[in-house]
């Protein structure tokens, strides 16, 4: 993990700055995947890059994948690697039903983690309520990826109020490569493809959720929740404007109001 938190080697320069690699690396591969989508004839492998640069981008920022995470952070790069599967199913037989399908599943499996990984019993009661909160938010954040505008509005907005509240742990660092994906995914068009969409919405609310977990304060909830009303505006039956305005709206207002704060 990056230590002392988030700085760069002393002796070294920028490139010794592992927020600075993983963010050139998460576009890099992103727009590697736009490119192959857009212009090589290959959408399927251009739309598998993004949830991989996720994994990629959360991996370097913590500074590997750990199998038993000893801190909510570090749960992170796992949960990408989790989120894999519904993200490169939905890549390969890019389908409507399919792609709801893979969203409940992949919404339940970012519950699931953050919540503590529970399979039975009392642990997995426990567990429930952080289950399912997170998974709904996971759900709309999701739907509300779909538009390329959204997909990556909503992670930069996110990660201005990480930046902003300066929570203890590694939130803003994996913030910052979750906001270069969603920048870089403007480049596969007016829309993100299903694979992205699934990757990124579940990631940004247990992103949003860590904080909550882990310490559970006013300015905790206050974030996680302004990114569930932003995503349910951004996810809600509206006209095309006002879902494409209001969502981003209440998430920016809100890391303005963090950096006043």
């Amino acid at each position: 993990m990056i230590s002392p938190r988030g700085q760069p080697g002393q002796n070294g320069g920028m490139l010794d700055d592992p927020r600075l690699i993983a963010c050139l690396a998460t576009a890099l591969l992103t727009l590697t995947g736009a490119g192959l989508a857009r212009f090589a004839g290959l959408p399927r492998l251009g739309a598998a890059a993004l949830p991989l640069a996720l994994v990629l981008g959360f991996t370097l920022i913590i500074g590997g994948v750990q199998a038993s995470p000893r801190q909510l952070g570090e749960r992170l790069p796992l949960l990408a690697l989790l989120l894999l599967a519904p993200a490169l199913l939905a890549a390969w037989r890019p389908r409507v039903a399919l792609g709801w399908v893979m969203l409940v599943v992949a919404a339940l499996l970012a519950g699931w983690w953050m919540s503590g990984g529970a399979l039975y019993g009392p642990d997995l009661g426990r567990a429930l309520p952080v289950l399912l909160l997170v998974a709904v938010s996971a759900g709309l954040a999701g739907l509300a990826m779909r538009s390329a505008w959204q997909g990556a509005i909503l992670p930069l907005g996110l990660t201005a109020m990480l930046l902003q509240a300066g929570q203890p742990g590694p939130w803003a660092e994996l913030g910052l490569a979750l906001g270069t994906a969603g920048l870089a995914s403007l480049a596969y068009g007016h829309r993100l493809p299903m694979a992205g969409w699934l990757a990124l919405g579940p990631a940004m609310a247990a992103l949003a959720a860590g904080p909550v977990i882990a310490l559970g304060r006013p300015q905790d909830w206050a974030l996680a929740l302004s990114l569930t009303a932003a995503a349910s505006l951004a996810a809600a039956p509206l006209p095309p404007l006002a879902r494409l305005v209001l969502g981003p709206a209440i998430i920016l207002g809100a890391a303005l109001v963090f950096g006043l704060l």
